[in-house]
């Protein structure tokens, strides 16, 4: 049996943050920490990625990827 992940990365934005909480979770010009949440096999996830660098966080969430879908 396959599993299925999909994974996305967003910012947190935290209250002081009053551009991107205006603007939603789909800003990223901020500083806030960084999550992912998705499904796998039908499961929600949602998962600190542990850093505030977008550029990180995109090498994470496909770790965490990798990791999951692993039997």
């Amino acid at each position: 049996m396959e599993r299925t992940l999909e994974l996305n990365p967003y910012r947190r934005h935290a209250r002081d943050c009053t551009i991107g909480q205006k603007k939603g979770v789909a800003y990223i010009g901020c500083h806030c920490p960084i999550f992912a949440y998705g499904k796998l096999n039908g499961k929600r996830i949602r998962k600190a990625l542990k850093t505030r660098d977008w550029s990180i966080a995109l090498r994470r969430v496909e770790d965490l990827r990798i990791a999951l879908t692993q039997p």
